[in-house]
């Protein structure tokens, strides 16, 4: 049997069954139309029309197969999953309301490592905290007491992240999270560009209706070098006891490669602002890249060609109990070389 439905959601398709019970409900009232078998929906070659159209809310329980292109005109696909950009990511940042993969769309990850990052009158500061990209915090760190203020200043260029032009194309968002009720009263912004023109920037408070999110508007205007944000705490008369940031976020409406990714790739130059761990088999770390002290820590260190330090450089011997022919190390107050089981540790 075939049967051609329009309801008020508005649905309308044409559905083709295959077996003669009824399986789809026909009540012309209705708002939501139930499907208990495969649901086939061909288009035509028509690019200007859909084969199906949905108004409202599409729920689909099970798997959802695609032949061809998906195309949402919003975001939100299931309450976990979430489409932007061409990527899926099964986190529901800002509060559960909108897209979110920290490490990927948040130009301000790792802020305090890639930019200079001051901050005054936040009570017990941990300013990495606010860029690590975790929204569970607690609310033990960067506090703001009634009738005060916070401040935090973001120099994009003083450790030369980007070039003395700064943000090429800085138009976007700026997403300031606080923890469950302990949220702010006020919050402003001003940019500087690289000519030092000051501008402000347009705050929306409480976007998502529970006063945890708030965000500020980037202008177009474009080669940004610096920001500044204010946070004004609870009013004493709020039953408030203090604001508790948790996140500031940045994302990009037009992010470039001069706005570096934070994920490693074989096809670009990467930069490394925390360890760098490779492991084995067993989950043993074997080889760590320590970019705060400019070390590598490995198990063994097999070198094929010639080993060279820079001008001024050395090396520096410790130590060791292995039993390697040929090895040398520093006892503490002799340079030794181990000769085999016979002769063992002898004097160099």
């Amino acid at each position: 049997m075939k049967y051609h439905l329009c309801v008020l959601a508005p649905v309308c398709l044409a559905l083709q069954v295959v077996t003669a019970q009824s399986l789809i409900t026909e009540d012309p009232a209705a708002t939501e139309v139930a499907v208990a078998a495969d649901l086939v929906i061909k288009g035509n070659n028509d690019a200007t029309t859909a084969a199906l159209e949905v108004e409202g809310d599409a729920v689909v329980q099970g798997d959802h197969y695609v032949d061809g292109d998906l195309v949402i005109d919003g975001n939100r696909l299931n309450p976990n999953a979430y489409l932007k950009r061409g990527y899926i990511s099964p986190r529901s940042g800002f509060l559960g309301n909108d897209i979110y993969s920290a490490d990927t769309d948040n130009f301000l990850f790792l802020a305090d490592r890639r930019f200079t990052v001051t901050q005054e009158g936040f009570t017990d500061p941990r300013i990495y905290e606010l860029f690590d990209g975790e929204f569970d915090s607690n609310n033990q760190w960067n506090r703001i007491f009634p009738d005060q203020s916070a401040t935090i200043n973001l120099d994009l260029i003083s450790k030369k992240e980007l070039s003395r032009h700064g943000l090429t194309y800085p138009e976007g968002y700026i997403y300031v999270t606080f923890y469950y009720n302990a949220v702010a009263s006020g919050l402003s912004g001003r940019s500087w560009d690289r000519n030092g023109v000051e501008r402000a920037l347009t705050v929306a408070k409480d976007v998502y209706g529970n006063g945890r999110l708030w965000r500020l508007s980037i202008p177009r205007n474009n080669y940004i070098t610096r920001f500044e944000l204010t946070i004004d705490g609870p009013a004493s008369d709020s039953n408030i006891a203090y604001a508790a940031v948790e996140e500031i976020e940045y994302h990009l409406h037009r992010p470039t490669n001069r706005t570096r990714r934070p994920h490693v790739s074989k096809y670009t130059n990467e930069k490394l602002y925390k360890n760098f761990n490779f492991k084995d088999a067993n989950n043993e770390t074997t080889i760590q890249l320590l970019p705060d002290t400019g070390k590598i820590v490995a198990k063994e260190l097999v070198v094929s060609g010639s080993l060279k330090t820079a001008q001024g450089g050395s090396f520096v011997l410790g130590n060791s109990a292995t039993t390697a022919s040929g090895a040398i190390r520093w006892s503490g107050s002799d340079f030794e070389g181990y000769k085999g089981k016979d002769d063992g540790w002898v004097s160099l």
